[in-house]
Formats: C-alpha cells, structure tokens, sequence
C-alpha cells in the first residue's frame, strides 16, 4: 500500500460515506468538484465528478468508477486515497 498523503476525509457527507475531496479546488469553488468516497469495509475507493458543497456540506456528484481494490479498513482506504493522488493506483 502506498503512503497517505495526509488528506484528512471532509468531516460533513452523505451518511454512511466517507469523502475526501480531490486536490486542485480553486478557494470558493462550489461547483464541479472532484471527491473521492468510500462506503465502508469492502467497498472500493470511487472517484465523483460534478459535486457541489453549500453551507458547509459537500455532495460529491456522479460516480465515475473505481479508483482501488477493495478496502476492507479505513486504513486501506485511507492509503487508497493517498495512492490516487500521487499518481498511482492501487
């Protein structure tokens, strides 16, 4: 697994959904975001395109697929994130 990249995940999301949003946001861009999410153990690490945040919540949009195997720990999740940003794919 790769290393984290110390992205932290967005502490308001859909329930039951952890999401981190994708470097490269320009400061008060609320439209057309990029999040990576993850549903909980077993899920894979999706990429959303399209997501919006207003009044602090963030929507993250349509899915457009996976990213990562199967992570069956935060943990993992966390290193799948990490790996996606960096450039690699896990």
């Amino acid at each position: 697994m790769a290393e984290t990249t110390g992205l932290a995940p967005l502490s308001q999301t859909h329930p039951g959904v952890t999401a981190w949003t994708v470097p490269g946001r320009e400061p008060g861009q609320t439209r057309n975001l990029r999040h990576l999410i993850w549903s909980g153990p077993g899920d894979y690490v999706h990429l959303c395109y399209g997501g919006i945040t207003d009044g602090g919540m963030e929507y993250p949009g349509e899915d457009m697929g996976r990213v990562s195997d199967r992570c069956l720990t935060f943990k993992q999740a966390q290193a799948a994130v990490g790996a996606y940003v960096s450039g690699q794919r896990i």
